[in-house]
Protein backbone atom coordinates (compact mmCIF):
# COMPACT_ATOMS: atom_id res chain seq x y z
CA UNK A 1 0.00 0.00 0.00
CA UNK A 2 1.38 3.42 -0.99
CA UNK A 3 2.59 5.66 1.84
CA UNK A 4 2.30 8.71 -0.46
CA UNK A 5 -0.94 7.95 -2.33
CA UNK A 6 -1.66 11.44 -3.70
CA UNK A 7 1.83 11.80 -5.15
CA UNK A 8 1.86 8.28 -6.58
CA UNK A 9 -1.51 8.69 -8.28
CA UNK A 10 -0.43 11.97 -9.89
CA UNK A 11 2.96 10.57 -10.95
CA UNK A 12 1.41 7.42 -12.44
CA UNK A 13 -0.90 9.60 -14.52
CA UNK A 14 2.14 11.51 -15.85
CA UNK A 15 4.13 8.36 -16.59
CA UNK A 16 1.16 6.64 -18.27
CA UNK A 17 1.08 9.49 -20.78
CA UNK A 18 4.85 9.53 -21.35
CA UNK A 19 5.98 8.34 -24.78
CA UNK A 20 9.37 8.26 -26.50
CA UNK A 21 9.88 11.63 -28.15
CA UNK A 22 12.25 14.52 -28.77
CA UNK A 23 12.38 17.10 -25.97
CA UNK A 24 13.69 20.68 -26.01
CA UNK A 25 15.98 21.27 -23.03
CA UNK A 26 14.65 24.13 -20.91
CA UNK A 27 18.23 25.12 -20.03
CA UNK A 28 20.20 25.15 -23.30
CA UNK A 29 17.32 24.83 -25.80
CA UNK A 30 18.96 21.84 -27.54
CA UNK A 31 16.90 18.78 -28.37
CA UNK A 32 17.37 15.43 -26.65
CA UNK A 33 15.60 12.11 -26.82
CA UNK A 34 13.30 10.60 -24.25
CA UNK A 35 13.69 6.86 -24.75
CA UNK A 36 11.41 4.02 -23.73
CA UNK A 37 14.23 2.80 -21.46
CA UNK A 38 14.25 6.21 -19.75
CA UNK A 39 10.53 5.95 -19.04
CA UNK A 40 11.03 2.48 -17.54
CA UNK A 41 13.71 3.91 -15.26
CA UNK A 42 11.48 6.81 -14.22
CA UNK A 43 8.83 4.26 -13.23
CA UNK A 44 11.36 2.36 -11.14
CA UNK A 45 12.80 5.46 -9.48
CA UNK A 46 9.42 7.18 -9.10
CA UNK A 47 10.19 10.45 -10.87
CA UNK A 48 8.69 12.37 -13.81
CA UNK A 49 10.50 12.57 -17.17
CA UNK A 50 13.26 15.15 -17.32
CA UNK A 51 12.92 18.50 -19.06
CA UNK A 52 16.68 19.10 -18.97
CA UNK A 53 19.13 17.40 -21.35
CA UNK A 54 21.75 14.93 -20.04
CA UNK A 55 24.63 17.38 -20.55
CA UNK A 56 22.94 20.16 -18.58
CA UNK A 57 22.05 17.68 -15.86
CA UNK A 58 25.68 16.55 -15.64
CA UNK A 59 26.86 20.16 -15.65
CA UNK A 60 24.69 20.99 -12.65
CA UNK A 61 25.95 18.01 -10.64
CA UNK A 62 29.58 18.80 -11.48
CA UNK A 63 29.10 22.30 -10.07
CA UNK A 64 28.85 20.60 -6.65
CA UNK A 65 32.25 18.90 -7.01
CA UNK A 66 35.48 20.74 -6.21
CA UNK A 67 38.41 18.50 -7.10
CA UNK A 68 41.03 21.16 -7.66
CA UNK A 69 40.85 24.35 -5.54
CA UNK A 70 41.98 24.67 -1.92
CA UNK A 71 41.66 27.77 0.29
CA UNK A 72 42.31 29.02 3.80
CA UNK A 73 39.10 29.95 5.59
CA UNK A 74 38.12 30.81 9.15
CA UNK A 75 36.48 27.97 11.06
CA UNK A 76 33.11 29.17 12.37
CA UNK A 77 32.57 26.45 14.97
CA UNK A 78 31.74 27.78 18.46
CA UNK A 79 34.89 29.00 20.18
CA UNK A 80 36.95 28.73 16.99
CA UNK A 81 38.48 31.48 14.89
CA UNK A 82 41.52 29.82 13.35
CA UNK A 83 42.24 29.64 9.64
CA UNK A 84 41.96 26.08 8.32
CA UNK A 85 42.19 24.26 5.01
CA UNK A 86 38.94 24.55 3.13
CA UNK A 87 37.44 23.50 -0.19
CA UNK A 88 34.91 26.31 0.24
CA UNK A 89 36.28 29.71 -0.65
CA UNK A 90 36.02 32.47 1.98
CA UNK A 91 33.37 34.29 -0.06
CA UNK A 92 30.84 31.44 -0.06
CA UNK A 93 27.71 32.17 2.01
CA UNK A 94 27.77 29.00 4.11
CA UNK A 95 28.70 28.38 7.74
CA UNK A 96 31.83 26.22 7.72
CA UNK A 97 33.25 23.94 10.44
CA UNK A 98 36.62 22.22 10.44
CA UNK A 99 36.37 18.48 9.84
CA UNK A 100 37.14 17.34 13.41
CA UNK A 101 34.52 19.59 14.95
CA UNK A 102 31.98 18.81 12.23
CA UNK A 103 32.36 15.08 12.93
CA UNK A 104 32.24 15.51 16.72
CA UNK A 105 29.31 15.16 19.14
CA UNK A 106 29.67 18.80 20.21
CA UNK A 107 26.76 19.88 18.04
CA UNK A 108 23.74 18.49 16.22
CA UNK A 109 21.96 19.55 13.06
CA UNK A 110 18.70 18.78 14.86
CA UNK A 111 19.28 22.10 16.63
CA UNK A 112 18.97 23.87 13.28
CA UNK A 113 15.51 22.71 12.22
CA UNK A 114 12.51 24.54 10.89
CA UNK A 115 8.82 23.96 10.31
CA UNK A 116 7.84 23.01 6.80
CA UNK A 117 5.24 25.23 5.12
CA UNK A 118 3.38 23.34 2.41
CA UNK A 119 1.96 26.44 0.75
CA UNK A 120 5.37 28.14 0.37
CA UNK A 121 8.26 27.55 -2.05
CA UNK A 122 9.94 24.31 -0.95
CA UNK A 123 13.36 25.02 -2.46
CA UNK A 124 13.37 28.49 -0.94
CA UNK A 125 12.71 27.00 2.49
CA UNK A 126 15.38 24.35 1.91
CA UNK A 127 17.90 27.03 0.91
CA UNK A 128 17.20 28.79 4.23
CA UNK A 129 17.91 25.51 6.03
CA UNK A 130 21.20 25.17 4.15
CA UNK A 131 22.18 28.69 5.21
CA UNK A 132 21.28 27.94 8.84
CA UNK A 133 23.26 24.69 9.11
CA UNK A 134 27.06 24.32 9.18
CA UNK A 135 28.88 22.53 6.38
CA UNK A 136 32.21 20.67 6.49
CA UNK A 137 35.02 22.78 5.10
CA UNK A 138 36.55 19.62 3.71
CA UNK A 139 35.30 16.07 3.23
CA UNK A 140 37.48 13.11 4.10
CA UNK A 141 37.15 9.91 6.02
CA UNK A 142 38.75 9.87 9.46
CA UNK A 143 41.13 6.96 8.76
CA UNK A 144 43.71 9.07 6.89
CA UNK A 145 47.22 9.43 8.31
CA UNK A 146 49.51 12.39 7.65
CA UNK A 147 47.29 13.41 4.74
CA UNK A 148 46.01 16.82 5.74
CA UNK A 149 45.82 17.94 2.13
CA UNK A 150 43.64 15.08 0.93
CA UNK A 151 39.98 15.47 0.12
CA UNK A 152 36.95 13.25 -0.47
CA UNK A 153 38.75 9.97 0.18
CA UNK A 154 39.73 7.50 2.83
CA UNK A 155 42.39 5.13 4.18
CA UNK A 156 45.26 7.29 2.94
CA UNK A 157 48.78 7.59 4.30
CA UNK A 158 51.32 10.31 3.53
CA UNK A 159 49.26 11.78 0.70
CA UNK A 160 49.39 15.39 -0.41
CA UNK A 161 46.98 17.39 -2.54
CA UNK A 162 44.89 14.41 -3.67
CA UNK A 163 41.17 14.19 -4.40
CA UNK A 164 38.77 11.27 -4.32
CA UNK A 165 41.44 8.66 -3.54
CA UNK A 166 41.29 5.50 -1.41
CA UNK A 167 43.59 2.90 0.12
CA UNK A 168 46.75 4.59 -1.12
CA UNK A 169 50.10 5.79 0.17
CA UNK A 170 52.59 8.46 -0.92
CA UNK A 171 50.33 9.94 -3.60
CA UNK A 172 50.64 13.59 -4.63
CA UNK A 173 48.79 15.99 -6.95
CA UNK A 174 46.47 13.25 -8.16
CA UNK A 175 42.79 12.44 -8.49
CA UNK A 176 41.08 9.08 -8.01
CA UNK A 177 44.07 6.97 -6.97
CA UNK A 178 42.94 3.57 -5.68
CA UNK A 179 45.15 0.98 -4.00
CA UNK A 180 48.21 2.79 -5.32
CA UNK A 181 51.57 3.84 -3.97
CA UNK A 182 54.24 6.38 -4.95
CA UNK A 183 52.14 8.15 -7.59
CA UNK A 184 52.40 11.79 -8.68
CA UNK A 185 50.39 13.90 -11.15
CA UNK A 186 47.98 11.14 -12.18
CA UNK A 187 44.29 10.54 -12.74
CA UNK A 188 42.30 7.38 -12.04
CA UNK A 189 45.03 4.88 -11.21
CA UNK A 190 44.33 1.50 -9.66
CA UNK A 191 46.94 -0.84 -8.18
CA UNK A 192 49.76 1.34 -9.49
CA UNK A 193 53.17 1.50 -7.82
CA UNK A 194 55.66 4.12 -8.94
CA UNK A 195 53.72 6.17 -11.49
CA UNK A 196 54.00 9.67 -12.91
CA UNK A 197 51.56 11.45 -15.23
CA UNK A 198 49.42 8.35 -15.67
CA UNK A 199 45.81 8.56 -16.87
CA UNK A 200 43.33 5.69 -16.49
CA UNK A 201 45.93 3.06 -15.74
CA UNK A 202 45.69 -0.16 -13.73
CA UNK A 203 48.17 -2.68 -12.39
CA UNK A 204 51.26 -0.85 -13.60
CA UNK A 205 54.63 -0.45 -11.93
CA UNK A 206 57.44 2.06 -12.44
CA UNK A 207 55.78 3.70 -15.44
CA UNK A 208 55.65 7.35 -16.48
CA UNK A 209 53.46 9.17 -18.98
CA UNK A 210 51.22 6.22 -19.78
CA UNK A 211 47.61 6.58 -20.83
CA UNK A 212 44.72 4.08 -20.92
CA UNK A 213 47.19 1.23 -20.37
CA UNK A 214 47.17 -1.74 -18.00
CA UNK A 215 49.55 -4.40 -16.68
CA UNK A 216 52.73 -2.62 -17.79
CA UNK A 217 56.12 -2.47 -16.08
CA UNK A 218 59.13 -0.17 -16.40
CA UNK A 219 57.76 1.68 -19.43
CA UNK A 220 57.32 5.29 -20.51
CA UNK A 221 54.97 7.04 -22.93
CA UNK A 222 52.42 4.34 -23.69
CA UNK A 223 48.95 4.75 -25.17
CA UNK A 224 46.38 1.95 -24.96
CA UNK A 225 48.92 -0.78 -24.30
CA UNK A 226 48.53 -4.04 -22.36
CA UNK A 227 51.04 -6.29 -20.63
CA UNK A 228 54.14 -4.45 -21.84
CA UNK A 229 57.58 -4.57 -20.24
CA UNK A 230 60.39 -2.14 -21.01
CA UNK A 231 58.60 -0.30 -23.82
CA UNK A 232 58.99 3.36 -24.75
CA UNK A 233 56.88 5.69 -26.88
CA UNK A 234 54.42 3.02 -28.04
CA UNK A 235 50.79 2.86 -29.12
CA UNK A 236 48.34 -0.08 -29.21
CA UNK A 237 50.83 -2.77 -28.18
CA UNK A 238 49.87 -6.08 -26.57
CA UNK A 239 52.22 -8.46 -24.74
CA UNK A 240 55.42 -6.80 -25.93
CA UNK A 241 58.88 -6.11 -24.55
CA UNK A 242 61.74 -3.90 -25.73
CA UNK A 243 59.73 -1.85 -28.22
CA UNK A 244 60.82 1.69 -29.02
CA UNK A 245 58.24 3.90 -30.75
CA UNK A 246 56.47 0.72 -31.88
CA UNK A 247 59.63 -0.79 -33.34
CA UNK A 248 60.62 -4.19 -31.98
CA UNK A 249 64.24 -4.22 -30.81
CA UNK A 250 66.52 -6.66 -29.10
CA UNK A 251 67.16 -6.17 -25.39
CA UNK A 252 70.57 -4.62 -26.01
CA UNK A 253 69.29 -2.39 -28.83
CA UNK A 254 66.45 -1.15 -26.64
CA UNK A 255 68.73 -0.43 -23.69
CA UNK A 256 71.12 1.52 -25.92
CA UNK A 257 68.31 3.70 -27.32
CA UNK A 258 66.71 4.15 -23.93
CA UNK A 259 69.98 5.43 -22.45
CA UNK A 260 70.08 8.12 -25.09
CA UNK A 261 66.97 9.72 -23.60
CA UNK A 262 66.94 11.30 -20.15
CA UNK A 263 63.44 12.22 -18.98
CA UNK A 264 65.15 13.97 -16.09
CA UNK A 265 66.01 16.67 -18.63
CA UNK A 266 63.16 18.94 -19.57
CA UNK A 267 64.51 19.38 -23.08
CA UNK A 268 64.43 15.61 -23.66
CA UNK A 269 61.02 15.29 -22.03
CA UNK A 270 59.47 17.90 -24.34
CA UNK A 271 60.96 16.39 -27.49
CA UNK A 272 59.80 12.90 -26.59
CA UNK A 273 56.33 14.10 -25.64
CA UNK A 274 55.86 15.85 -28.99
CA UNK A 275 57.07 12.81 -30.93
CA UNK A 276 54.86 10.49 -28.88
CA UNK A 277 51.64 12.43 -29.43
CA UNK A 278 52.41 12.66 -33.14
CA UNK A 279 52.63 8.87 -33.16
CA UNK A 280 49.32 8.59 -31.28
CA UNK A 281 47.60 10.69 -33.96
CA UNK A 282 49.10 8.60 -36.77
CA UNK A 283 47.70 5.37 -35.33
CA UNK A 284 44.17 4.01 -35.01
CA UNK A 285 42.76 4.65 -31.56
CA UNK A 286 39.62 3.37 -29.93
CA UNK A 287 36.71 5.77 -30.28
CA UNK A 288 35.62 4.55 -26.86
CA UNK A 289 37.03 2.14 -24.29
CA UNK A 290 34.80 -0.68 -23.06
CA UNK A 291 35.98 -3.82 -21.28
CA UNK A 292 34.16 -7.00 -20.27
CA UNK A 293 30.73 -5.39 -20.57
CA UNK A 294 27.43 -6.13 -22.29
CA UNK A 295 24.99 -3.73 -23.93
CA UNK A 296 26.73 -0.54 -22.86
CA UNK A 297 27.18 2.86 -24.48
CA UNK A 298 29.82 5.32 -23.30
CA UNK A 299 33.54 5.08 -22.55
CA UNK A 300 35.89 3.74 -19.89
CA UNK A 301 33.31 1.17 -18.84
CA UNK A 302 34.55 -2.00 -17.17
CA UNK A 303 32.60 -5.08 -16.06
CA UNK A 304 29.16 -3.53 -16.56
CA UNK A 305 25.91 -4.41 -18.25
CA UNK A 306 22.98 -2.31 -19.44
CA UNK A 307 24.78 1.03 -19.14
CA UNK A 308 23.77 3.96 -21.35
CA UNK A 309 25.56 7.24 -22.11
CA UNK A 310 27.91 7.00 -19.16
CA UNK A 311 31.61 7.47 -18.50
CA UNK A 312 34.02 5.80 -16.09
CA UNK A 313 31.69 3.15 -14.74
CA UNK A 314 32.81 -0.11 -13.14
CA UNK A 315 31.01 -3.19 -11.80
CA UNK A 316 27.58 -1.66 -12.37
CA UNK A 317 24.26 -2.66 -13.90
CA UNK A 318 21.24 -0.86 -15.36
CA UNK A 319 22.72 2.64 -15.33
CA UNK A 320 21.90 5.70 -17.46
CA UNK A 321 23.53 9.13 -17.86
CA UNK A 322 26.13 8.72 -15.10
CA UNK A 323 29.83 9.27 -14.46
CA UNK A 324 32.48 8.12 -11.97
CA UNK A 325 30.60 5.19 -10.46
CA UNK A 326 31.46 1.77 -9.05
CA UNK A 327 29.14 -1.02 -7.85
CA UNK A 328 25.94 0.86 -8.65
CA UNK A 329 22.68 -0.78 -9.73
CA UNK A 330 19.36 0.49 -11.14
CA UNK A 331 20.28 4.18 -11.10
CA UNK A 332 20.25 7.24 -13.34
CA UNK A 333 21.84 10.68 -13.42
CA UNK A 334 24.50 10.35 -10.78
CA UNK A 335 28.20 10.90 -10.29
CA UNK A 336 30.99 10.11 -7.81
CA UNK A 337 29.01 7.30 -6.22
CA UNK A 338 29.62 3.70 -5.24
CA UNK A 339 28.20 0.58 -3.64
CA UNK A 340 24.53 1.64 -3.83
CA UNK A 341 21.31 1.12 -5.74
CA UNK A 342 18.30 3.10 -6.97
CA UNK A 343 19.98 6.49 -6.90
CA UNK A 344 18.63 9.36 -8.98
CA UNK A 345 20.01 12.87 -9.52
CA UNK A 346 22.70 12.65 -6.86
CA UNK A 347 26.36 13.61 -6.54
CA UNK A 348 28.79 12.03 -4.07
CA UNK A 349 26.12 9.80 -2.58
CA UNK A 350 26.94 6.16 -1.85
CA UNK A 351 28.48 3.95 0.78
CA UNK A 352 25.56 1.56 1.00
CA UNK A 353 22.76 3.98 0.10
CA UNK A 354 19.48 2.93 -1.50
CA UNK A 355 16.46 4.74 -2.95
CA UNK A 356 17.94 8.24 -2.77
CA UNK A 357 16.69 11.09 -4.96
CA UNK A 358 18.21 14.57 -5.16
CA UNK A 359 21.11 14.19 -2.75
CA UNK A 360 24.64 15.41 -2.21
CA UNK A 361 27.52 14.31 0.01
CA UNK A 362 25.57 11.61 1.85
CA UNK A 363 26.42 8.04 2.85
CA UNK A 364 24.53 4.95 3.97
CA UNK A 365 21.09 6.53 3.66
CA UNK A 366 17.86 4.78 2.65
CA UNK A 367 14.56 6.13 1.29
CA UNK A 368 15.57 9.79 1.44
CA UNK A 369 14.99 12.76 -0.83
CA UNK A 370 16.58 16.22 -0.93
CA UNK A 371 19.38 15.41 1.50
CA UNK A 372 22.65 17.25 1.98
CA UNK A 373 25.61 15.84 3.97
CA UNK A 374 23.58 13.18 5.77
CA UNK A 375 24.81 9.84 7.12
CA UNK A 376 22.96 6.70 8.24
CA UNK A 377 19.53 8.21 7.75
CA UNK A 378 16.22 6.54 6.93
CA UNK A 379 13.14 8.30 5.53
CA UNK A 380 14.40 11.86 5.66
CA UNK A 381 13.16 14.62 3.36
CA UNK A 382 14.75 18.04 2.86
CA UNK A 383 17.43 17.55 5.53
CA UNK A 384 20.97 18.85 6.07
CA UNK A 385 23.80 17.33 8.11
CA UNK A 386 21.77 14.67 9.94
CA UNK A 387 23.31 11.47 11.28
CA UNK A 388 21.49 8.35 12.50
CA UNK A 389 18.07 9.98 12.18
CA UNK A 390 14.76 8.71 10.78
CA UNK A 391 11.51 10.42 9.74
CA UNK A 392 12.78 13.99 9.60
CA UNK A 393 11.64 16.91 7.43
CA UNK A 394 13.77 20.07 7.47
CA UNK A 395 15.76 18.48 10.32
CA UNK A 396 12.67 18.08 12.51
CA UNK A 397 11.72 14.53 13.53
CA UNK A 398 8.11 13.35 13.17
CA UNK A 399 6.12 10.24 13.97
CA UNK A 400 6.13 7.93 10.91
CA UNK A 401 2.46 8.51 10.02
CA UNK A 402 2.84 12.27 10.27
CA UNK A 403 6.06 12.13 8.26
CA UNK A 404 4.50 10.33 5.31
CA UNK A 405 1.38 12.53 5.36
CA UNK A 406 3.48 15.71 5.14
CA UNK A 407 5.84 14.25 2.55
CA UNK A 408 2.87 13.23 0.41
CA UNK A 409 1.52 16.78 0.52
CA UNK A 410 4.97 18.22 -0.28
CA UNK A 411 5.67 15.91 -3.20
CA UNK A 412 2.20 16.35 -4.66
CA UNK A 413 2.62 20.14 -4.64
CA UNK A 414 6.16 19.95 -6.06
CA UNK A 415 4.97 17.68 -8.86
CA UNK A 416 2.02 19.93 -9.68
CA UNK A 417 4.31 22.97 -9.71
CA UNK A 418 6.70 21.18 -12.08
CA UNK A 419 9.66 21.52 -9.71
CA UNK A 420 9.90 17.88 -8.60
CA UNK A 421 12.46 15.70 -10.33
CA UNK A 422 15.61 17.81 -10.65
CA UNK A 423 18.94 18.07 -8.87
CA UNK A 424 19.59 21.08 -6.64
CA UNK A 425 19.87 24.55 -8.21
CA UNK A 426 23.37 25.96 -8.75
CA UNK A 427 23.13 28.31 -5.76
CA UNK A 428 22.85 25.33 -3.40
CA UNK A 429 26.46 24.32 -4.12
CA UNK A 430 29.16 24.78 -1.49
CA UNK A 431 31.48 25.96 -4.26
CA UNK A 432 31.75 28.73 -6.80
CA UNK A 433 31.10 27.41 -10.29
CA UNK A 434 34.58 28.40 -11.48
CA UNK A 435 36.12 26.42 -8.59
CA UNK A 436 34.26 23.25 -9.56
CA UNK A 437 34.68 20.45 -12.09
CA UNK A 438 31.86 22.06 -14.08
CA UNK A 439 34.17 24.90 -15.09
CA UNK A 440 36.77 22.43 -16.38
CA UNK A 441 34.30 20.45 -18.46
CA UNK A 442 31.70 23.16 -19.22
CA UNK A 443 33.70 26.43 -19.05
CA UNK A 444 31.64 29.61 -18.74
CA UNK A 445 32.35 33.32 -18.41
CA UNK A 446 31.63 35.17 -15.17
CA UNK A 447 28.52 36.68 -16.75
CA UNK A 448 27.23 33.28 -17.88
CA UNK A 449 27.87 31.78 -14.45
CA UNK A 450 26.03 34.52 -12.61
CA UNK A 451 23.13 34.29 -15.09
CA UNK A 452 22.66 30.66 -14.00
CA UNK A 453 22.36 31.75 -10.40
CA UNK A 454 25.68 30.09 -9.59
CA UNK A 455 28.49 31.59 -7.54
CA UNK A 456 31.62 33.20 -8.94
CA UNK A 457 34.93 33.38 -7.07
CA UNK A 458 37.35 36.13 -8.06
CA UNK A 459 40.91 34.89 -8.38
CA UNK A 460 42.77 35.01 -5.09
CA UNK A 461 46.37 35.91 -5.75
CA UNK A 462 48.80 33.69 -3.91
CA UNK A 463 50.95 35.53 -1.41
CA UNK A 464 54.51 34.22 -1.59
CA UNK A 465 55.54 36.42 1.33
CA UNK A 466 59.29 36.83 1.56
CA UNK A 467 60.04 33.70 -0.41
CA UNK A 468 62.34 34.05 -3.37
CA UNK A 469 60.76 33.49 -6.77
CA UNK A 470 62.11 31.85 -9.88
CA UNK A 471 60.59 31.73 -13.34
CA UNK A 472 59.77 28.21 -14.48
CA UNK A 473 61.71 28.93 -17.66
CA UNK A 474 64.80 29.55 -15.51
CA UNK A 475 64.69 26.22 -13.72
CA UNK A 476 67.62 23.88 -14.34
CA UNK A 477 67.06 21.68 -17.38
CA UNK A 478 68.22 18.55 -15.57
CA UNK A 479 66.86 17.23 -12.29
CA UNK A 480 70.50 16.52 -11.39
CA UNK A 481 71.17 20.26 -11.20
CA UNK A 482 68.32 21.03 -8.81
CA UNK A 483 69.42 21.61 -5.22
CA UNK A 484 67.35 21.77 -2.05
CA UNK A 485 67.31 25.58 -2.07
CA UNK A 486 64.40 25.29 -4.49
CA UNK A 487 62.18 23.99 -1.65
CA UNK A 488 62.03 27.48 -0.13
CA UNK A 489 61.28 29.22 -3.42
CA UNK A 490 58.10 30.01 -5.35
CA UNK A 491 58.14 28.89 -8.98
CA UNK A 492 56.29 31.14 -11.43
CA UNK A 493 54.28 29.08 -13.94
CA UNK A 494 55.35 29.53 -17.54
CA UNK A 495 51.66 29.51 -18.59
CA UNK A 496 49.63 31.48 -16.05
CA UNK A 497 52.29 33.34 -14.10
CA UNK A 498 50.86 31.96 -10.85
CA UNK A 499 53.28 30.75 -8.19
CA UNK A 500 53.58 27.18 -6.92
CA UNK A 501 55.92 25.24 -4.67
CA UNK A 502 57.79 21.96 -4.84
CA UNK A 503 57.83 20.12 -1.50
CA UNK A 504 60.63 17.88 -0.28
CA UNK A 505 58.82 14.57 -0.78
CA UNK A 506 57.93 15.61 -4.30
CA UNK A 507 61.50 16.58 -5.16
CA UNK A 508 62.74 13.24 -3.83
CA UNK A 509 60.25 11.49 -6.14
CA UNK A 510 61.45 13.42 -9.19
CA UNK A 511 65.05 12.56 -8.40
CA UNK A 512 64.32 8.89 -7.82
CA UNK A 513 62.14 8.50 -10.91
CA UNK A 514 64.30 10.83 -13.03
CA UNK A 515 61.54 13.30 -13.89
CA UNK A 516 62.24 16.90 -14.88
CA UNK A 517 60.72 19.57 -12.67
CA UNK A 518 57.23 20.72 -13.69
CA UNK A 519 56.82 24.23 -15.07
CA UNK A 520 53.04 24.49 -14.55
CA UNK A 521 50.97 24.76 -11.38
CA UNK A 522 49.27 21.59 -10.06
CA UNK A 523 45.91 22.92 -11.30
CA UNK A 524 47.25 23.50 -14.81
CA UNK A 525 48.71 20.00 -14.85
CA UNK A 526 45.35 18.58 -13.75
CA UNK A 527 43.60 20.40 -16.59
CA UNK A 528 46.06 18.87 -19.05
CA UNK A 529 45.03 15.42 -17.87
CA UNK A 530 41.35 16.21 -18.31
CA UNK A 531 42.11 17.41 -21.83
CA UNK A 532 43.69 14.03 -22.62
CA UNK A 533 40.33 12.53 -21.67
CA UNK A 534 38.51 14.99 -23.97
CA UNK A 535 37.15 16.69 -20.85
CA UNK A 536 34.90 13.70 -20.19
CA UNK A 537 32.73 14.39 -23.24
CA UNK A 538 31.49 11.89 -25.82
CA UNK A 539 30.20 13.07 -29.19
CA UNK A 540 29.30 11.92 -32.68
CA UNK A 541 32.09 11.47 -35.20
CA UNK A 542 33.04 9.14 -38.06
CA UNK A 543 35.09 5.99 -37.89
CA UNK A 544 38.37 6.83 -39.62
CA UNK A 545 38.34 3.44 -41.34
CA UNK A 546 34.77 2.53 -42.37
CA UNK A 547 33.37 6.08 -42.10
CA UNK A 548 30.21 5.01 -40.31
CA UNK A 549 28.79 7.40 -37.71
CA UNK A 550 30.07 6.53 -34.26
CA UNK A 551 30.24 7.97 -30.78
CA UNK A 552 33.76 8.92 -29.78
CA UNK A 553 35.75 10.54 -27.01
CA UNK A 554 38.37 11.66 -29.55
CA UNK A 555 37.69 14.05 -32.42
CA UNK A 556 38.84 13.61 -36.00
CA UNK A 557 39.00 17.40 -36.24
CA UNK A 558 41.67 17.36 -33.51
CA UNK A 559 43.91 15.13 -35.63
CA UNK A 560 43.00 11.77 -34.07
CA UNK A 561 41.95 8.64 -35.97
CA UNK A 562 39.05 7.19 -33.96
CA UNK A 563 38.07 3.66 -35.00
CA UNK A 564 34.86 1.82 -34.21
CA UNK A 565 35.42 -1.33 -32.18
CA UNK A 566 35.10 -3.65 -35.20
CA UNK A 567 37.66 -1.73 -37.25
CA UNK A 568 40.00 -1.34 -34.28
CA UNK A 569 39.88 -5.06 -33.55
CA UNK A 570 40.55 -5.90 -37.21
CA UNK A 571 43.37 -3.37 -37.57
CA UNK A 572 45.11 -3.64 -34.22
CA UNK A 573 44.14 -6.65 -32.12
Amino acid sequence: MSKTPKFDALLDNILDKAKPCSVICKECQSSFNLFEEDIKMYRLLRAPPQKICPNCRQQRRLAFMNYSYVFRRTCQAPGHSEKVISLMSPSMPWIGYDLDYYNSDAWSSLEHNQEVKIDQDFLGQYYDLLKKNPHPLIRRRTDCVNSEYSFSGGNLKDCYYVFGSWNSENVMYSTAAFNSRDVVDSYYTGFVEGGYNNVLTKKCSQCTNIFFSNDCIASDFLYDCRNCLNCFGCVNLRNKSYCFFNEQLSKSEYETKRKEIDLGKRSDLKKVSQKFWQLVKLNPIRAYRIKQSNNVFGSDIDNCREVFQSLQAENSENIRYSQFIDRIKDSMDLGFSGKSDQLYEVANVGGGSSKIKFGYGSKNCIDCEYIFSCKNCLNCFGCVGLQNISYAIFNKVYLPDDYFRIVDDLKEKLLKDGTYGEFFPYNFSNFAYNNSLAQIIYPLSKEEILAKGAYWQDEIKANVGEAKTILATELPDSIDDVNDDLLSMAIISEKSGNPFRVVSKELEFYRRMRIALPTLTPLERMMQRFKIMSNLRIFQDQCFSCHQTIWSVHATKDGFRPYCEACYSHEVL
